[in-house]
């Protein structure tokens, strides 16, 4: 999966804080810079508050955000656990 979130001129690419140094990373993002310049941007989960586990659910119940199949099938189970 792809986490491009196209906003305006800009191409923004979410990643987890941790995997922001991975080596495959820094040699994409710099790829991105030469080609897009400053419209290229990284963001991470630092830059937006997390969700706690009852906002997601809460989310999920409403049909405001749909899992693929595999996360479906962890967040029904997650779900089960907690009632």
């Amino acid at each position: 999966m792809k986490n491009y979130l196209p906003d305006e001129d800009l191409i923004i690419e979410i990643k987890p804080k941790r995997t922001i140094m991975y080596r495959e990373n820094c040699l994409k993002f710099d790829a991105a810079k030469k080609q897009y310049g400053k419209r290229f941007k990284v963001i991470s989960d630092d830059d937006y508050p997390q969700l706690t586990f009852e906002e997601i659910k809460q989310l999920y119940v409403n049909k405001d955000i749909i899992f693929i199949d595999r996360y479906d099938l962890k967040m029904k189970e997650k779900i089960n656990e907690t009632n």
